[in-house]
């Protein structure tokens, strides 16, 4: 797939990545990684800003690591809503159009992401 693949209308490749090897390290670095984002969001919300770093960093694609900090968060914000919504604190109809909103943003961040070639970004 060349780098102006969206640029030029094209039809855009959906190719699904084969599961790679890591060192340990790496994936030691990356729980640890996601067990303090956890906690920053827990407290203040954010933890992307560590996750998404992190697995740029251990080498996982942009739109992949985009798709798991997207997965991470909407565990996270769906048990709270739960929680919430069984504590009585929202009513669960009242929040449904913001949901299906934030939902429909989140999937189409990384597929918007996915025909973007980070080469061009190398120096």
């Amino acid at each position: 797939m060349s780098a102006c693949t969206l640029c030029t209308g094209g039809p855009v490749e959906l190719v699904v990545s084969l599961p790679r090897r890591m060192e340990p390290w790496t994936w030691i670095a990356c729980v640890a990684a996601a067990g303090a984002a956890g906690w920053v969001d827990a407290i203040a919300g954010g933890g992307g800003l560590l996750t998404v770093p992190a697995l740029l960093a251990a080498g996982v694609p942009p739109h992949e690591a985009l798709g798991t900090n997207k997965l991470q968060a909407v565990a996270g914000s769906g048990i709270a809503a739960v929680r919430y919504a069984r504590a009585g604190l929202v009513k669960p109809g009242s929040c449904l159009p913001g949901m299906l909103l934030a939902g429909t943003a989140a999937a189409e961040g990384p597929l918007r992401c996915r025909p973007w070639n980070p080469s061009c970004c190398e120096s």
